[in-house]
């Protein structure tokens, strides 16, 4: 047989060279995380997991991001623990005690989900009820700013560039919903306090 070109034949893409070049996880600044978790009111999350799943599957990872994002629940624990033990081969330390920390932080995070809409459902007048959103978010802010900590270091100890400047999309978006959230609060004191 000869080696001459064949025109019909499949084109082989080098999947190594994309793991290579491709950060295995996103990589966005953790204070970046916490606003836009708070300023969405926790819908950031959608995308965050999104993000996570999408550079999952460009590094070679056999999954439909959009799916894994809608029904992260299910997914944390897996996420967590693949992103508590990767590190580079010259980082220090010991990735068995990362990768516990991250089993406690997905149990945490998802608890947290569960608690928020079970409990939410709960119809009353007391106050815990109106001030458990609010715990509920922290908790998760706090968990996926932790876990992007993680990220961050990882991937700059690696030389990947750090994403947490301010870029003028992040303050027109920052802009735009802080301006929501204050309309929001002002139209709820008109109809506490009464105009």
């Amino acid at each position: 047989m000869d080696d001459t070109h064949n025109p019909f034949a499949v084109p082989v893409s080098d999947q190594a060279a994309v793991a290579d070049d491709a950060p295995p996880f996103y990589t966005v600044g953790p204070w970046k995380v916490a606003v836009l978790m708070v300023l969405t009111a926790g819908i950031y999350r959608l995308y965050w997991f999104y993000k996570q799943f999408r550079a999952r599957a460009d590094n070679g990872e056999d999954s439909i991001p959009l799916a894994r994002a809608v029904l992260h629940v299910f997914f944390t624990h897996r996420l967590f623990a693949d992103i508590g033990g990767w590190k580079p081969e010259d980082e220090p330390g010991s990735m068995f005690e990362t990768s516990q920390s991250n089993g406690g932080l997905a149990t945490l995070y998802v608890a947290s989900l569960v608690l928020d809409r079970v409990l939410g459902r709960y119809e009353g007048d007391e106050l815990w009820i109106y001030l458990l959103g609010p715990v509920t978010l922290a908790l998760d802010t706090g968990v996926l700013v932790a876990i992007q900590g993680q990220i961050q270091a990882h991937l700059v100890h690696r030389g990947v560039p750090a994403n947490h400047e301010a870029t003028p999309a992040f303050l027109g978006v920052t802009a735009v919903l802080a301006t929501l959230w204050l309309a929001a609060f002002a139209y709820v004191m008109v109809l506490i306090f009464g105009a």
